[in-house]
């Protein structure tokens, strides 16, 4: 089951309204199961009932964010719990008979379930924390699925006002102990399914790069976004005590546990359609670098659509032909898919925090949301039967980041054609923050070093390089940098960085601010002298015949050519024009320009050599 794979019946119908017409005559089909009674046990208050105050309740649920179902007592009018006022303020709460009909709440669990036979509901209040409220509690059976683990029933727990889906949870009936806390739950299995020309060992490789991703709980994924804190989604309700497990293989070695210690819901609550579905938990120790680096997560949401996206996670898999089997090898898998939307998962528009996917094969059949290509990427993958809190990445300056957590889809098989929904972490930035997380898309900045040079490279390599980074979008023009204070002082072929008066006290010789001896500063090296030729001498030798030391090599170096002493006029070329001024110079002449060898003369080898450089020069 991927946990709210169908959401609600409404947004099914809007992306889907023949499959909504079909969804709906398979409801009917189970109206006369509705109003079955229910078996009601009379157990003694625990868990969140009011303190010293016994209720009918069906099940006694061991996490705390899925709360106390209280079977509501009918007084003609509304409903009422008996003891109300022991526990909070009775004007608090809505007792009227729930806006949301019995049979659009069966509709609602039975879209969040495979193999539903048939439902039946009761009016309880629900009780998370300090707050009730009027809700359906939906008990759906199950067909057997043919897992080694196939629960029987699933519960729901349906909002009246709103037909939110608040709460649910897989149990084997059969062997259900109200009195058990530990009774195990059946829940999320997640899985990734790819496109049949990637194949399982495709989707397997592609998993087994991020390390960051975990199982949760044994029936959810999740990502480290820092040493001791997991994102997950809300839905999963994986609370203290659950289990987190990292490695690429469940059923391999060198696996490493952690248990969650604490959990936080961002807001409180949440529906799945609405964006909600976000779960912050924090593990009893941190988790080494060496086992996974937390991963960053985006802080944008208007420029994700058409962006690649990645999407890893662990449990029942597949491929697109045929979907997931309820196939499960244990591994992380991991694919790639484009994000084709973001607001509502029904529409283009809208604020509901959704970002959304299909599983193309090339067909128009299979190309769900309009508007979006219908050509696979040659990883292409989509989620199925649960993926649910596992993340979606969006690749951004050479890292993969974190745009959102999985909610739901579309299929219970996860065929090509299937639709995924993430909710987006963007907004929820404050409170992810607040525990470690670290938002931020990498950028490349300016990088300043001690000789006062900059580049422009990303924070890691900076540091690398033992620069100083300026920050994520600087530039370095105008250089940030400061103007350096010390340089390369040469002794000899020994080499010291030395501010000016350093060196002159010691006796060496300066080579200039910002030079480096890390820059093989004081070796014999190119020396550009005036006349253009380069030759390779010490920096204190190069100065002193009037020479600029430039390069390690003259190979490398940037000597300017030599000066064209023949172009008489300076526009360029040697021309009619110089050899004009030229023969007006003939004969004795003290220093003149036209006497290019210097004898004194303006003669014939200066007519010679005028015309050996004929042309630009």
């Amino acid at each position: 089951m991927k946990s709210a794979h169908l959401l609600t019946a409404l947004s099914l119908l809007s992306l889907n309204p023949t499959f909504g017409q079909d969804f709906m005559s398979k409801q009917s089909e189970v109206t006369d199961q509705l109003n079955q009674p229910s078996s009601i046990q009379m157990i003694s208050g625990k868990s969140y009932d009011p303190p010293q105050a016994n209720y009918y309740q069906r099940f006694v649920d061991r996490i705390p964010l899925h709360g106390a179902r209280v079977l509501a007592e009918s007084n003609g009018n509304n409903f009422v719990i008996p003891g109300l006022d022991q526990f909070e303020d009775p004007a608090t709460f809505d007792a009227t008979y729930p806006a949301i009909s019995k049979n659009l709440a069966a509709t609602v669990a039975e879209a969040n379930v495979d193999f539903p036979v048939a439902s039946e509901a009761n009016v309880v209040w629900f009780q998370t924390n300090t707050h009730a409220r009027l809700c359906w509690e939906v008990i759906t059976t199950l067909a057997d699925s043919g897992e080694p683990v196939s629960p029987t029933h699933m519960e729901a727990i349906v909002d009246g006002q709103t037909g939110d889906l608040l709460s649910q949870r897989q149990i084997d009936v059969n062997n259900y102990d109200p009195s058990d806390s530990t009774q195990a739950e059946w829940g999320i299995f997640p899985r990734i399914v790819v496109n049949n020309a990637m194949g399982i060992s495709g989707g397997r490789a592609y998993g087994a790069a991020f390390d960051a991703v975990v199982s949760v709980g044994g029936g959810c994924t999740g990502t480290l976004i820092a040493p001791n804190v997991v994102l997950c989604a809300r839905h999963c309700g994986a609370g203290p005590g659950s289990q987190i497990v990292f490695g690429d293989n469940l059923n391999g070695g060198g696996l490493v546990f952690r248990t969650v210690q604490s959990s936080f819901l961002p807001d409180g609550s949440g529906s799945l359609l609405h964006g909600g579905d976000v779960y912050i938990l924090t593990l009893s120790s941190p988790v080494p670098a060496s086992v996974a680096v937390p991963m960053r997560l985006i802080d944008q949401t208007n420029e994700l659509e058409g962006m690649l996206c990645a999407t890893v996670g662990y449990g029942l898999n597949g491929l697109g032909s045929s979907g997931h089997n309820f196939s499960s090898d244990g591994y992380r898998w991991g694919g790639e898919n484009i994000i084709d939307r973001y607001g509502s998962p029904a529409s283009g528009g809208g604020g509901s925090n959704i970002i959304s996917t299909d599983f193309d094969n090339g067909s128009n059949n299979a190309n769900s949301i309009g508007g979006s290509s219908s050509t696979p990427l040659q990883y292409e993958a989509t989620t199925a039967g649960g993926d649910s809190g596992g993340p979606v990445l969006v690749q951004l300056g050479g890292e993969w980041v974190i745009a959102g957590v999985l909610s739901g889809g579309t299929t219970s098989t996860s065929t090509y054609g299937d639709i995924s929904w993430w909710t987006g972490s963007a907004v929820y930035r404050n409170a992810i923050e607040s525990r470690g997380g670290e938002f931020g898309i990498p950028a490349p900045g300016a990088c300043c070093f001690a000789n006062g040079s900059c580049i422009s490279v990303f924070n890691d390599e900076c540091d690398s390089a033992g620069g100083a980074f300026e920050g994520a979008e600087t530039t370095c023009a105008p250089s940030p940098c400061p103007p350096p204070s010390i340089g390369a002082c040469c002794f000899g072929s020994q080499c010291s960085d030395l501010t000016p008066a350093g060196c002159a006290n010691g006796g060496g010789f300066f080579v200039g601010l910002g030079s480096d001896c890390a820059d093989n500063g004081c070796a014999p090296r190119a020396c550009c002298l005036t006349s253009g030729d380069c030759v390779v001498l010490l920096p204190n030798t190069c100065s002193n015949v009037g020479g600029v030391s430039d390069a390690a090599d003259c190979a490398s170096s940037s000597c300017a050519p030599p000066p064209c002493p023949e172009d008489l006029n300076d526009n360029g070329l040697v021309d009619f024009a110089d050899l004009l001024e030229v023969l007006g110079s003939w004969g004795a002449c003290g220093g003149c320009e036209e006497d290019f060898d210097g004898n004194g003369l303006v003669e014939f080898n200066d007519l010679l050599n005028l015309l050996s450089k004929w042309g630009p020069c």
